[in-house]
């Protein structure tokens, strides 16, 4: 009896985890897509100005907002890591002083 109990929770525990991996996997991919279109997005306003003369402005406001894509990216990177570190571990393994 206790092994089957044991396995059944540790085949809830994996189908968890690899739901999470398959939504982590999903996030990324759209915001890989999302990504793609910004740089499209820019590159297709930097064109604009320089037939329009004003590259150094149109430069300035892509190099910003290249920043603030950088920023979001990051802070979906340390969610996701967190994500990983808190599903890699149980009650019995982990306690706060690995956060």
């Amino acid at each position: 009896e206790s092994l089957t109990a044991d396995r059944e929770t540790v085949a809830v525990a994996l189908a968890q985890m690899e739901e999470k991996a398959k939504e982590a996997a999903q996030m990324r991919q759209k915001k890989l897509r999302d990504l793609i279109d910004y740089e499209v997005e820019m590159t297709k306003a930097t064109e604009d100005a320089i037939e329009e003369g004003g590259v150094q402005s149109a430069l300035e406001r892509q190099r910003e907002e290249l920043e603030a894509v950088a920023a979001i990216l990051e802070a979906v990177n340390a969610k996701e890591e967190v994500a990983s570190v808190e599903s890699s571990c149980d009650d019995s393994d982990c306690d706060d002083s690995n956060f």
